[in-house]
C-alpha cells in the first residue's frame, strides 16, 4: 500500500488561503514559477541529495500553491532535492491535503486507523514532529499541522531527514514506506519533476541541461541564465553544477581538472573539449571549451555576437585548434550507497 502512515507528513495549508489567488493566476504566471524555482532549488555542486536541473517533463501536474511550498519545505533537510519531496506527495495522495488512506486493520480501534493528510502520515507519528514543524512554520497549528500542506510537508522533510537523507536517499524513502518498489516509484516521479541522481548518468547527464540554452547569446563572463547569456566555460561550469559536480571557472583552471584524453576515439558525450589560442591570450594556452554531444560534435559558446549552438568539434576552425578531450574525475561526483535497509528500531510507515 502507498499510505505512509509512519512517514513524515503536512497538513491543511493554512497559507491556502493563496490558493484561491495561485489558481485564477494566467499560465504565463505558472510557467514563471517553474522557471524561477528551476533556478532557485538547484542542488548545490557536491550536494549528496543529487540535482534539480529545472522543470520536468511532469512538473506541471504539481498544484502551483504546493509548488510555490516545496523550496521552504526542502530546506528543512539541507541538501534533499524539492522533487523527492513532491514525489512522495503525488504518490501518496495525488497532493490532495485532506486524504484519508485506507483502513488499517493492525491499529484498529486507535487513531492511527488512518493515515492523513496529504503525505499520509498516521497521526501518532505526525505528533512527533509536530513541534518541530511548528517552530519551523510558525503556525502553532500542533497535531492538527497534519491537515496542513506546509506543515506536513516540512515534517516529511523532517522524517526522511532523520532516517538518512539526503545522503543515503534511498534508505530514507524506504524508512517512509518499506517497499522497495515505493522506493522506485518515488524516484522515478522525482525524476519526472526534474531530479537527477548523482552520477546515474555520468556526465552524459549534462547534455540536457545544456540543450536547454541552445539559442542563448554568447556573454563574456556570464556563467548562469541570471545573466542573460553564457562565456564558454561559465556554461561548462553552470550546467555541471547542475548534475552535482563542480567545476572551477576557465577553461584553462577546467583543463587541469580533469583527466585529458587526447585521442578523439576516447571521448564520450558528456566529456569537455579544449582548444588553445582561439583568441590571443598571454596569459593561457587553453582558451576555450565545449561540451561533447557525440559523433564529432560540441555544444559551444564561441564568441561575442554569436549564440549557443552545435557545431563540429574536430573540422574548420575549431578542428585548427582543438588540443584534447578531458573527462570528469569520478571523484567529482556525489553519490549514494543505494543500501535499502532501514535504521534499527524504525517503525514500517506502511500497514
Amino acid at each position: 500500500m502507498r499510505y505512509a502512515a509512519a512517514a513524515g507528513g503536512l497538513g491543511a495549508l493554512g497559507l491556502l488561503a493563496l490558493p484561491v489567488v495561485l489558481c485564477l493566476v494566467m499560465a504565463a504566471v505558472v510557467v514563471g514559477l517553474l522557471t524561477s524555482l528551476a533556478g532557485a532549488l538547484t542542488g548545490a555542486p557536491g550536494a549528496p541529495g543529487g540535482a534539480v536541473i529545472g522543470p520536468g517533463p511532469a512538473t506541471g501536474e504539481i498544484p502551483a500553491a504546493i509548488l510555490a511550498l516545496l523550496p521552504r519545505a526542502a530546506g528543512a533537510c539541507p541538501g534533499l532535492p524539492w522533487p523527492v519531496l513532491a514525489a512522495i506527495a503525488g504518490v501518496e495522495s495525488g497532493f490532495d491535503a485532506r486524504a484519508v488512506g485506507p483502513y488499517l486493520p493492525q491499529f484498529a480501534d486507535t487513531p492511527d486507523e488512518h493515515a492523513l493528510g496529504m503525505m499520509q502520515f498516521l497521526p501518532s507519528t505526525y505528533r512527533g514532529y509536530s513541534a518541530r514543524v511548528d517552530r519551523l512554520t510558525g503556525k502553532n497549528l500542533g497535531a492538527d499541522g497534519i491537515w496542513d500542506p506546509e506543515s506536513s510537508l516540512a515534517a516529511a522533510a523532517l522524517y526522511l531527514c532523520d532516517n538518512g537523507a539526503p545522503g543515503d536517499l534511498r534508505a530514507a524513502i524506504y524508512a517512509y514506506n518499506h517497499a522497495g518498489r515505493y522506493v522506485d516509484e518515488v524516484l522515478a516521479q522525482a525524476a519526472a519533476y526534474g531530479y537527477l541522481q548523482p552520477g546515474s548518468a555520468g556526465t552524459a547527464a549534462v547534455i540536457p541541461v545544456a540543450e536547454r540554452y541552445l539559442g542563448w547569446p554568447y556573454l563574456w563572463g556570464g556563467a548562469s541564465p541570471q545573466d542573460g547569456g553564457f562565456d564558454c566555460s561559465g556554461l561548462v561550469q553552470y550546467v555541471f553544477a547542475q548534475v552535482g559536480i563542480q567545476l572551477p571557472r576557465t577553461a584553462a583552471e577546467q583543463y587541469a581538472a580533469v583527466t585529458l584524453l587526447p585521442n578523439p576515439a576516447e571521448l564520450r558525450p558528456g566529456d569537455l573539449l579544449f582548444f588553445a589560442q582561439t583568441y590571443a591570450d598571454p596569459n593561457d594556452w587553453i582558451t576555450h571549451v565545449g561540451i561533447y554531444l557525440g559523433n564529432g560534435q560540441m555544444i559551444n559558446a564561441p564568441d561575442e555576437g554569436e549564440r549557443i549552438e552545435i557545431v563540429d568539434a574536430f573540422t574548420g576552425f575549431w578542428g585548427q585548434h582543438f588540443v584534447a578531450g578531458g573527462r570528469v574525475r569520478a571523484a567529482t561526483f556525489s553519490r549514494q550507497s543505494g543500501a535499502l535497509a532501514p535504521a534499527a528500531g524504525i517503525t514500517p510507515a506502511v500497514s
